[in-house]
This record gives structure tokens, C-alpha cells and sequence, in this order.
């Protein structure tokens, strides 16, 4: 499974706003990206190296650190075998520390059949619900309406579908032509990661997020997709109890729980 912090467009996507990308040996697999950006009117940078397979080179790192003059740095491997010596485990994170996938692989009627009955119950009933594929100019309208938390700006958007292409999909649900609820899709080689989603009061008492979350799946099977990423769930490790919700949404539809070690940081 191929994460989305180790694709070349989540690396070209931060390089458009002035991060620099080196790259690293890792032993299970062969190279691994390391993102770094100098601390605002400094000589000085910060480095991050997420969602890695195996042990990095670590000469090879504190080479990176010595030419980038690199102060403080930090990890989030994808095993506990990734944690390097010197780097101690925060209490927070920059990508989820847990999160739940689902396997494409399987026939969509064992996908379907893991869902919760709520959720098979929500789908089985008859609804005029639509799910098509838009633009950013119809779709950041309508998140912005919906969304009570920080949405990025517009153009950083526009950027991100630029750089991904056909791998970043805009989807809503929508009925009489009105969008009830919005997904911003992004794949690796072998993943459909859910990576901004929204939903508007009349979305959630037409359940319209259900339908939106089924069609994508089907949808990426049929693409040739092996994995679904929801892209983080509540983890009791590092709780934040706004994840709660939208995680326990997240849960309804199965699949496997996934819990990586979490962020280590170390000055110097």
C-alpha cells in the first residue's frame, strides 16, 4: 500500500510552496522522501520523513540535516522499526496516528456485508441522491458554506488537484442538483485515500454521505484500486475529542484498523 506522504505529487504539491525534497535508502523499500523547509528569515530549516517502510540510512539523514542545516526534525515511521536513535515521541502528530482501510480486493458484496447495519439499512433504501464529479468552482463554494473548521485556501486546492491530475477527484452527493456533501479524493498507485470531505445539514438528515462513500468505493475497485484509506480515525494514544464523531462515521463501514506509531521529533 502506497502511501500518499511517499507519492512524487504530494512531493511536487509541497515543493510548491517552498519545500525542498531529498530522498533517503530505506531497507524495504527503495527510496523514501524527505521533505524540508528553512525556518521563516533563518539560515536554518525543519525536515519531515513520513509514512516510510523499514530503517532509513541514517548517515544518509544526518548528511541531509548537515547541508540543510537542519535544527529539528521529525518522524512518523509506518513501523516501529523506522524510529531512530535520539528521537522522542510527541504527543501530537502531523498525519494521523491511526486510521482504518478498507481491502478492494475483496468482492464488493463481502465490502458491503462489513458494513454496520445502520449503514447497509441507510443504503438499501430507495434515495434520489446523486453522486457525480465536479470542479473547484463548484465544489469550495459549497464546502466553505458547509465546514466549521479551517478550509484551505481556494488557490492551495487548485495547486493540489494541478499537481495530483487524474489521481484527485472532486465528488458530491447532491439532490435537485443541490450539493449535500463533498469528498476531495486523492491516490497513490494503489490507494484512494479520503482526504477533505464535508456536509451540509440537509447532507446529514438525507444520510447523502453514506451514498457518496459507497459509489467512491465501487468506483475504485472497478478502477483498480487495491485499498481504501479513510485517512485517520480517534486514537486514544493522542485523543482529540473532535475526531469522534467522523470517526465513529468512519468505522461504519468496516474494514481494518490501523495503528502507526506515532510523531518523534529531536533538535539537532
Amino acid at each position: 500500500m502506497q502511501d500518499l506522504r511517499q507519492t512524487k505529487e504530494w512531493a511536487n504539491y509541497l515543493s510548491s510552496w517552498g519545500w525542498e525534497v531529498e530522498e533517503v535508502d530505506c531497507q524495504e523499500q527503495t527510496k523514501a522522501r524527505i521533505l524540508i523547509r528553512k525556518f521563516p528569515f533563518t539560515p536554518v530549516s525543519f525536515f519531515k520523513l513520513q509514512r516510510f517502510f523499514g530503517k532509513p540510512n541514517l548517515e544518509k539523514i544526518l548528511e541531509i540535516k548537515k547541508r540543510h542545516r537542519v535544527v529539528y526534525s521529525i518522524i512518523e515511521p509506518l513501523s516501529k522499526e523506522g524510529i531512530l536513535p535520539g528521537y522522542r515521541q510527541l504527543s501530537s502528530y502531523y498525519v494521523p496516528s491511526k486510521t482504518t482501510v478498507i481491502d478492494l480486493s475483496k468482492p464488493i458484496n463481502k465490502i458491503f456485508s462489513a458494513f454496520s447495519k445502520t449503514t447497509r439499512n441507510i443504503l438499501y433504501k430507495t434515495s434520489s441522491v446523486k453522486i457525480i464529479e465536479t470542479d473547484l468552482k463548484t465544489f469550495y463554494p459549497a464546502w466553505k458554506a458547509a465546514s466549521k473548521t479551517y478550509v484551505p485556501p481556494y488557490s492551495r486546492i487548485n495547486i493540489l488537484l494541478s499537481v495530483f491530475g487524474p489521481k484527485a477527484k472532486l465528488l458530491i452527493s447532491q439532490c435537485n442538483g443541490k450539493p449535500l456533501s463533498g469528498l476531495l479524493l486523492l491516490s497513490s498507485k494503489d490507494t484512494a485515500n479520503y482526504f477533505y470531505s464535508w456536509t451540509n445539514p440537509v447532507g446529514r438528515q438525507k444520510n447523502t454521505h453514506y451514498y457518496l462513500i459507497w459509489q467512491t468505493l465501487q468506483d475504485a475497485q472497478k478502477n483498480g484500486l487495491k485499498y481504501f484509506d479513510f485517512e485517520g480515525i480517534f486514537d486514544s494514544r493522542f485523543p482529540n475529542k473532535k475526531w469522534l464523531g467522523f470517526s465513529d462515521f468512519k468505522k461504519k463501514f468496516g474494514g481494518t484498523e490501523i495503528s502507526y506509531p506515532g510523531c518523534f521529533g529531536r533538535w539537532f
